[in-house]
Formats: C-alpha cells, sequence, structure tokens
C-alpha cells in the first residue's frame, strides 16, 4: 500500500513496515526484528548460539532491552525510537483528519502493561516519551494481573491465547469516546495485543483502538 513507503520515508530511521490484522482498527510494526539469522556449532555439531543480523530498529530495541548500558544511553534510544512512533501518530491524524476532527483530549497512548517488574522498562519509557512528542496525556491504569504466566516459553497459540485470556485489567474509569494508541516493543502472534485490544473495548468501551509495534519477529515463534 502507499502508506508503507510514507512511513518508510518517516524519521531517520530505516524502516519497511508491516501493517498487522487483528481485533484492532488499525495497525503497524515498523520492521521486521530480524534480517538473519543462523546456527553456531560446536566442535561436536551442537548449537551454541546464533549469528543474528538486526534491522536498524531491531539493532537498537535489542540493546535498549538487553545491554548493560547506564540510563542516559538508554534515554538517548528511547527518544530515537519514540520519534519515529510519533511520526507514525502525525500522519494518523493526518490520514483520520477528512473522517474526524483530530482532538487531543479524546486520544490516549498507552504500553502494554510489563510482564514483570524491572528497575527500568523500555515499553513504558518509550509510551511516555511519545506522549510528551505528540501531546498526550493518559488518565487511565492499565496493568497484567499478578497470575499472568509470561509467554516466551509458550510456543503453541492457543495455549498462549488462553494465558492471556485474563491477564489484563483497567481501572480509573470509562475510556468511551476514546481513540486508544497501544504502543509494544515485539509483535509475535499478536495474542497479547489482541487480549489488550479486547479489554480496552469491552470493559474501557474504547471507541477505536490503534496498534503501533516497533518490530516484527520472521514467525510466529
Amino acid at each position: 500500500m502507499l502508506y508503507f513507503w510514507v512511513f518508510a520515508k518517516l524519521g531517520s530511521m530505516e524502516k519497511h513496515p508491516i501493517e498487522l490484522h487483528g481485533n484492532w482498527e488499525w495497525g503497524i510494526a515498523l520492521d521486521l526484528h530480524t534480517k538473519a539469522s543462523s546456527p553456531i556449532f560446536d566442535e561436536e555439531g551442537k548449537i551454541i548460539g546464533w549469528d543474528t543480523t538486526r534491522t536498524e530498529i531491531g539493532e537498537e530495541l535489542y540493546r535498549l532491552k538487553y545491554k548493560n548500558e547506564p540510563q542516559e544511553q538508554k534515554l538517548k534510544r528511547v527518544e530515537r525510537l519514540a520519534a519515529e512512533i510519533a511520526d507514525v501518530v502525525f500522519w494518523l491524524w493526518d490520514k483520520l483528519s477528512p473522517q474526524m476532527e483530530i482532538d487531543k483530549r479524546a486520544w490516549r497512548i498507552v504500553s502494554v502493561p510489563p510482564s514483570r517488574e524491572r528497575n527500568f522498562q523500555p515499553v513504558e519509557e518509550l509510551a511516555k516519551a511519545v506522549r510528551e512528542k505528540v501531546g498526550i496525556s493518559t488518565s487511565f491504569i492499565f496493568v497484567r494481573k499478578e497470575h499472568y504466566k509470561e509467554l516466551k516459553n509458550i510456543d503453541d497459540e492457543q495455549e498462549r491465547i488462553q494465558a492471556l485470556r485474563h491477564a489484563f485489567d483497567l481501572f480509573g474509569g470509562t475510556l468511551e469516546e476514546k481513540n486508544i494508541v497501544v504502543i509494544d516493543d515485539l509483535y509475535r502472534s499478536g495474542a497479547t495485543l489482541e487480549a489488550v485490544t479486547r479489554v480496552l473495548k469491552s470493559k474501557g468501551k474504547a471507541k477505536n483502538v490503534f496498534v503501533i509495534t516497533l518490530t516484527k519477529t520472521r514467525t510466529k515463534r
């Protein structure tokens, strides 16, 4: 589609946007997470690691999440990635403006709640930076419930969906007539974002949900 070319030209980082389909109104990943990944074998032929080449956004995200860097450096990475997402939000408003009046009071930007506690939560920091760039506040609390089971070791799609069925909750009032932009770092199978969207629409009564992720895995595994 035409807007893929538009997104690729927005911002300063290389992108190859991918449309995401789900129970949301519209979604996009800015790029794949990796370009290629091949196994590294030891002398006995056993896999001891992977030689991975990431996209520019994938590499930035990988370093943000997994490299032990000073917080100042992490925040610089957040700012760089947030600028790319903010450009998409501005484009979205421009695209929607013929159909609806863009009133920032009717919009909220949230991140997918983290699966576990960390001193530095990259996706939360990312959403915060995007809100600052586009001038939107958030007036509700969106959380994972304590009994939530992490999905990174669950490969079966139906098992992932079941684990997420009651994983999220909302506090702080209705989102009726609000348009919600949900930000996440990595799109895998879409099960998490489907669950998040379901809660936003069923309990929050959100009018529309839009999904933006930094990257997408090459497969659902």
